[in-house]
């Protein structure tokens, strides 16, 4: 009795369950789960039971492609029993538009006839992009059918006869299987294309089972790799999508347009090439049909991205190299040419927040400082103002900036350059290490550029040895090279350390380069240790790049004053009989190096066979005016290269106005070499030869010097003549002429 009546209470606890389930829970595979399906994607209308009509299959199909809100137009059509006035008219004037049907062969429809299980199947494969009479025939609908998915059974396979009682039923399970089913042309499934068609919700295809979509694709990040690249990151992997679905155009010309000249598709990334972009300039790109890996297609992704600017221009034109975020209110700014002192005066600047003006140039608003580590930049700060981490903004540098080659910024058009702003907050100012490089010197490394004034008094210094009494600083001297400049101080002490003991460094005051923050009255602890190897300057190669000139190379800076007194150089042979003092001397500090150029006596040439001696005696100061306890050496050997007369080696237009020649040696900076009169530039207008001469010209350097004139062209064919030319050896050259070439 007990069993009974447990057996009867689970009956009914199932079906009181039952009553609740929804029939699409109860079984998947039956057609009233389907039909619940179709009902809810808005295809399926009325009963799922009896015998479909001809004009009913019609309105199923116009569902099914998602282009029910688009027939209104379509009420005519060539068939004379088919009366615009009826509810199915337009269905099969869209269906007949696009040759879904075609008709009897006596020009009817019969649209209030059933509809025939071949005749359906056949106007479903042409919904799915098969062409009737070429992928298939009236002799294998139902093959092709089988083939594609619309039915399951493997009968139909060969199944040839029609059948003329075909039910509701089966007509739900085609619908419902060509919903996951992919268009033969377009190679997008029926369902996807109903939700790209807006006809359907991705989040209920979804949730129905019919799209497995995990991940909805978006855009991450768009980037131009170079000026013929965009490279797009998607969230997720992407499997296709076409050039014809891509289109990429200016954000304030929709007009304008890059070509697409090809993708290529990796995991996430999409690399587009395009025809040439405009450096700085704002795109929008817009994505159609991007294929994941899941085979979902997406609606249309849009972003935008900027024509791509070099990291760092490289030009010999004056233009804008680069632009460097460096805290919420510093951005670094790097020009193609070196700069003047000029390129500090804070009018040249003005600073945008998208199309907004963010920062003018006062100097309230803002504080520029060339940088000791580079000759070609300056850092800019904004005063009161912060830039927003990740924002865009735009730096924009008058026309008027002129380089230290006497160039105007872009041709006196000016320029500017983005980039995205960085919340870090500045440091205040640290001393990372002291260093002692002899007894007698101290590098003294901070965290950040330092006033170049206030670090180079000496007073501001002293040493307290471990009793309390104090060694004097004579000489300061902030580093200008390397990694280190701008930020690092050499010290020379009147006195000597001790490697065995513990010294405090005193810094009387000491600001940073913008003057936020400064060590006042400020100590440190640091060793006097100090290595042996580092007390005296040392030669770390000699080479004779002709037989009367020979570089020589030393591992840290020179007294600019010493490093040119020849008469602490000399070089004697090792395997004959030489001894010559340079009857000049040219020192420069280039890419971490300090040269030495020793130009010899014409007399007193080298030899190819000859082994030879460098000397470089103790009083050779270094930077810090310290000297040595012996003579720097170092052996080379001789060379069969004859000592060329000055020359122009190289003649570069470099502005609609300036021509930049550089020497293949030191020149002097008078004499012949800076007379007008001693250049002339030939060019032919027609016929006509043209002889034009600087308005000045304007030594940069020992090596550079600029030409000035009215106006040049681009496009214009130049020779430059020079009549004499004269280096620092009193070394002449003859007449010559060069060919001018324009800047890259």
């Amino acid at each position: 009795m007990k069993r009974k009546t447990l057996i009867s209470l689970a009956i009914v606890i199932s079906m009181v369950i039952a009553l609740f389930v929804p029939i699409s829970a109860a079984n998947e595979d039956s057609v009233e789960y389907k039909a619940e399906v179709l009902s809810k994607l808005g295809i399926l209308r009325g009963s799922p039971e009896g015998q479909l009509l001809r004009s009913e299959a019609t309105a199923f199909l116009v569902r099914m492609m998602g282009k029910e809100s688009i027939i209104g137009s379509y009420i005519t059509n060539r068939f004379p029993d088919v009366d615009p006035s009826e509810w199915y008219a337009p269905y099969i004037g869209y269906c007949t538009s696009i040759g879904i049907i075609t008709g009897f062969e006596d020009g009817t429809f019969r649209p209030k006839d059933n509809i025939s299980e071949k005749q359906f199947l056949k106007m479903a494969l042409v919904c799915l992009g098969y062409t009737y009479g070429e992928d298939f025939d009236w002799t294998n609908v139902y093959r092709t059918a089988y083939e594609a998915g619309l039915v399951d059974d493997i009968s139909y396979a060969t199944k040839t006869a029609d059948n003329n009682k075909y039910e509701r039923a089966e007509v739900i399970k085609v619908i419902y299987n060509a919903l996951k089913i992919e268009n033969k042309k377009t190679k997008i499934k029926t369902i996807q294309m109903l939700i790209n068609e807006n006809a359907v919700d991705k989040d209920l295809a979804v949730s129905l089972g019919l799209l497995t979509d995990t991940v909805s694709t978006a855009i991450e990040s768009i980037a131009a790799t170079d000026s013929y690249s965009v490279k797009v990151l998607f969230n997720e992997e992407i499997k296709e999508i076409r050039e014809r679905d891509i289109l990429i155009f200016e954000k304030n010309n929709a007009a304008n347009r890059l070509e697409i000249t090809g993708i290529t598709i990796n995991g996430k990334e999409l690399l587009i090439s395009t025809s040439a972009q405009t450096k700085d300039l704002e795109y929008t790109i817009a994505l159609d049909n991007v294929v994941d890996i899941e085979n979902n297609r997406s609606n249309t992704l849009s972003g935008s991205f900027t024509g791509f600017r070099s990291p760092e221009l490289k030009s010999d034109f004056f233009r804008i190299s680069k632009v460097e975020p460096v805290s919420r209110d510093v951005v670094n700014l790097y020009f193609t040419h070196p700069l003047t002192d000029n390129s500090a005066i804070p009018t040249y600047y003005k600073i945008y927040k998208g199309d907004a003006l963010f920062a003018d140039g006062s100097t309230k608003v803002l504080t520029v400082k060339r940088l000791a580590a580079a000759n070609n930049a300056v850092s800019v700060k904004l005063n009161g103002l912060v830039f927003n981490e990740g924002e865009k903004y735009t730096i924009s540098v008058s026309g008027d900036f002129t380089s230290l080659y006497t160039v105007k910024l872009n041709d006196g058009k000016g320029e500017s350059i983005s980039f995205t702003g960085k919340s870090a907050d500045s440091e205040s100012l640290e001393i990372k290490a002291i260093v002692p490089m002899s007894s007698t010197t101290l590098e003294v490394v901070f965290n950040r550029e330092v006033d170049p004034v206030f670090s180079q008094k000496f007073l501001n210094y002293s040493v307290i040895r471990p009793d309390d009494s104090v060694i004097d600083v004579n000489k300061a001297v902030l580093v200008t090279t390397g990694d280190k400049a701008g930020k690092a101080v050499r010290l020379t002490l009147t006195a000597s350390l001790e490697s065995t003991k513990y010294y405090k460094l005193k810094i009387e005051y000491l600001p940073d380069v913008y003057r936020e923050s400064a060590l006042e009255s400020y100590t440190c602890n640091f060793y006097g240790a100090y290595s042996t190897n580092q007390s005296d300057l040392k030669v770390t190669f000699a080479s004779a790049s002709d037989r009367s000139t020979v570089y020589v190379y030393f591992d840290r800076p020179l007294n600019p004053q010493t490093a040119t007194i020849n008469v602490y150089y000399y070089i004697y042979g090792l395997n004959l009989s030489y001894v010559a003092t340079p009857v000049k001397v040219a020192y420069e500090e280039k890419s971490g190096y300090y040269i030495s150029k020793l130009y010899l006596p014409n007399d007193y040439q080298l030899v190819q066979s000859g082994k030879y001696n460098v000397i470089v005696l103790s009083s050779m100061q270094d930077v810090n005016g310290n000297i040595s306890a012996k003579d720097a050496e170092y052996t080379f050997y001789g060379t069969s290269a004859e000592t060329p007369s000055p020359q122009i080696t190289d003649a570069t237009i470099i502005s609609n106005d300036t021509i930049r020649i550089t020497f293949n040696r030191d020149m002097t900076l008078g004499n012949q070499n800076i007379l007008t009169g001693n250049y002339t530039l030939v060019y032919k207008i027609g016929e006509l030869t043209v002889n034009k001469q600087p308005i000045s010209v304007i030594p940069v350097n020992t090596t550079t010097f600029v030409l000035k004139f009215d106006t040049l062209q681009y496009d214009m064919s130049y020779n430059l003549q020079y009549t004499s030319l004269e280096d620092i050896t009193g070394r002449k050259g003859a007449n010559n002429t060069i060919t001018v070439k324009v800047g890259k």
